[in-house]
């Protein structure tokens, strides 16, 4: 996990690169990173990391009790559910972006709101994608299965840099966020289909809003919706208060923000994915010493790890933005 992860964020800092090298800090790019700003909120929302802390510990439990065919109804339940009222919430986005947008001002950064109202329109339906994917991979880590769901940043990453080299010469900007949308699909839905060969699906059509596994679902998500988390407030803030900067102070954000996250997905991501699964099973089992003795050794290993490292890169901060783009 730490190396797909480390594999991602170099492609993710290689697509911050050809983002610069083609909008640098104009205000187009000032309207890209404003047109994340609502599918950010709806990703948080529905399909962000917290649907694999919260549906892990339920599919297991069921495992565990040898109850395989709950544990795929839970699934097929939480699958259509979802995403009806993703997409609901995704036709409701696409409604009212402009008066969304418009609570920033007539301009978003250095650039025209149109163009921001725009690229939301592209990205907005990526976001459904996002959940399928979130449920597909889920499940393959409840059953310590890592390989395929690593790759799916990778494609989601190389989706964004093939549409912007491809599609940018004609469409400027908005051919990066043509990539988003088939990174997302790609990623997240058809190489995940085939991480799934050989895990025992059984979906089948349920819509059930009232089973109990769905009702206990969303009683422990709220909590991590309500507290919103690091990733989501950095990702919404910085982009409201960003917008208010001059020309190109928005991207100039979003640039120092990308490469901070190289940390955190390398040692905070990769690892918390790995062990949850662990974890999760030994509370179920009931072996809650030696879940502790996991997860602190977890935590001690990042920050011998962690620590170090961000006081090398705090101090070089200059020399690092000057040589990642």
């Amino acid at each position: 996990m730490m190396g797909s992860v480390l594999l991602s964020r170099v492609l993710g800092i290689a697509r911050e690169l050809v983002l610069a090298s083609f909008g640098g800090t104009s205000g187009q790019m000032d309207a890209y990173v404003a047109a994340f700003l609502i599918p950010e909120f709806l990703n948080h929302l529905l399909a962000g990391g917290f649907m694999s802390i919260t549906f892990i510990p339920l599919f297991q439990k069921h495992l565990v009790a040898h109850d395989e065919p709950r544990a795929w109804r839970m699934f097929s339940n939480l699958f259509i559910c979802g995403s009806l009222v993703m997409v609901v919430f995704v036709i409701l986005g696409l409604l009212f972006t402009r008066q969304i947008l418009g609570l920033l001002g007539s301009r978003v950064g250095g650039a025209e709101i149109e163009l921001a109202v725009r690229m939301t329109h592209l990205i907005l339906p990526a976001q459904l994608f996002f959940y399928w994917g979130a449920l597909l991979m889920a499940v393959q880590f409840a059953q310590k299965r890592f390989f395929v769901p690593a790759l799916a940043p990778l494609f989601y990453n190389g989706g964004i840099i093939v549409g912007g080299m491809v599609l940018g010469p004609r469409l400027g900007i908005e051919g990066f966020a043509w990539g988003v949308l088939g990174g997302a699909f790609v990623g997240n839905v058809v190489v995940q289909l085939f991480g799934l060969r050989g895990l025992g699906m059984r979906f089948r059509f349920v819509m059930n809003f009232k089973d109990p596994d769905l009702i206990q679902y969303v009683l422990i998500s709220l909590p991590f919706i309500l507290g919103l988390g690091m990733q989501f407030s950095n990702e919404i803030a910085f982009r409201i208060f960003g917008s208010f900067l001059h020309e190109g102070g928005l991207a100039s954000l979003n640039y120092s923000l990308r490469i901070m996250w190289v940390l955190v997905g390398l040692f905070g991501q990769a690892v918390g994915i790995a062990s949850f699964p662990y974890l999760t099973r030994l509370a179920a089992e009931g072996k809650l010493s030696e879940m502790n003795k996991v997860a602190f050794g977890v935590l001690n290993h990042i920050g011998i790890m962690l620590i170090p490292v961000s006081a090398v890169l705090m101090a070089l901060a200059p020399e690092t933005v000057a040589v990642v783009l």
